[in-house]
């Protein structure tokens, strides 16, 4: 609350320099960006944004010059001046591909508040369609907050994501991390129909020879996928020669535990929400736990008698 001997005009203040973004009035320099020359005021720029102080006043040739030519998105570009300006920018209405163009211009210009308010907003738009998408930017800018959002997103939402023709698109440093995840919430026969197909999108871009390739199939944990589908899906591929199947399947054999990817959630209760059915057997009865994804479980308690009736509890 204001007191009445406090004067606010500050959002006077706000819409003066509104208008004078973009705006020829007063303005000492011009930025031609992709062919479109646009206006602005060098003390402005200079007082909000730390590399246009360098720019301008920093000695560089640019600081003589009443003109220059940035090689950036001119929309982009508009956006950043709106918002130094104004302090403000409406994000709902813009497509991802323009947010994340203007994030990593921002990131390049080191304004790390705006950095951070852009990657908020991406936070809660994340959709199976654009994810893949959002994450490699991400990565590009070394977002780590970001990328934790998209990985945990990914995780979630597995089965769907890596059916999209997005999946396919991922820079192989980012399908690398992917992959590698203990979390991801899908069956590992999907994981390698997804690589191979990532891999067969990807032949022209030098992923059919060399190291990448191999790498990426490598990470699959072949133990895991059930035997059927090793040998109806995995070995007309031709991505298992006969010996390394035939390990994969006497590995199989040997141990009985198979290294399979499951949600890990330290400390939380993840039977809260599960659906239970009982069945009756003729000298027992047997009630079945359906969690909504695999979990690894290190705990299961079950207290029964309670007025309420029994209460579950599966705890990592």
């Amino acid at each position: 609350m204001v007191s009445a001997s406090m004067i606010d005009h500050s959002d006077q203040v706000l819409v003066s320099l509104g208008e004078l973004c973009i705006s020829d009035d007063y303005s000492d320099v011009t930025f031609v960006v992709e062919k479109e020359r646009i206006s602005a005021h060098r003390t402005i720029l200079a007082v909000r944004c730390e590399y246009f102080r360098a720019l301008l006043y920093g000695g560089l040739e640019e600081s003589k010059q009443s003109e220059i030519t940035l090689d950036v998105s001119s929309t982009a570009f508009k956006h950043l001046l709106r918002y130094i300006y104004t302090g403000s920018l409406e994000l709902k209405d813009m497509e991802v591909d323009d947010i994340l163009t203007l994030l990593g211009l921002v990131h390049q210009y080191g304004i790390t508040a705006f950095v951070k308010a852009i990657s908020d907003y991406l936070y809660g738009v994340l959709t199976v369609k654009n994810v893949c998408t959002i994450a490699d930017e991400a990565r590009l800018l070394d977002l780590k907050d970001l990328m934790e959002k998209c990985y945990e997103f990914i995780d979630e939402n597995a089965r769907s994501i890596m059916k999209l023709e997005s999946f396919s698109k991922l820079s192989y440093d980012m399908l690398s991390s992917v992959i590698d995840r203990n979390s991801l919430n899908i069956e590992e026969i999907e994981i390698f129909q997804a690589i191979h197909k990532w891999c067969k999108s990807n032949e022209n871009k030098g992923c059919k020879i060399g190291e990448k390739k191999r790498s990426i199939y490598d990470k699959v944990r072949y133990e895991a996928i059930p035997r059927n589908s090793l040998l109806e899906i995995v070995r007309p591929t031709g991505v298992l020669n006969s010996n390394r199947l035939l390990d994969v399947i006497s590995a199989q054999d040997k141990t009985g535990v198979h290294p399979y990817r499951a949600g890990s959630s330290p400390g939380k209760d993840v039977a809260a929400n599960a659906k239970v059915e009982w069945t009756t057997a003729a000298e027992h009865n047997q009630v079945r736990f359906d969690l909504g994804k695999r979990y690894f479980i290190n705990h299961v308690y079950i207290t029964t008698g309670a007025p309420t009736g029994p209460h579950y509890s599966a705890k990592r």
